[in-house]
């Protein structure tokens, strides 16, 4: 995914892990400030709507899995 083409080259992968389990807290280097939350796949749909999670990259990366996840 190019999040925008029109002005730059970089480019947003995605990747959607199944059976994935959390296994340690995780280590932020320097500045970062990096908040890992975990909800239920139920409840992505109503964070979308309601602006929860708004950011169009992160929208557009769960509408992927949640499209790739759906039955055919």
């Amino acid at each position: 995914m190019w999040p925008n083409p029109a002005h730059f080259t970089n480019r947003q992968h995605t990747f959607l892990a199944h059976g994935a389990e959390k296994v340690n807290e995780g280590h932020q280097e320097g500045s970062e400030d990096i908040e890992v939350v975990l909800v239920p796949r139920a409840d992505i749909q109503r964070l979308i709507r309601t602006g929860e999670i708004r950011h169009a990259l992160h929208v557009a990366a769960l509408h992927l899995a949640l499209v790739a996840e759906a039955p055919a």
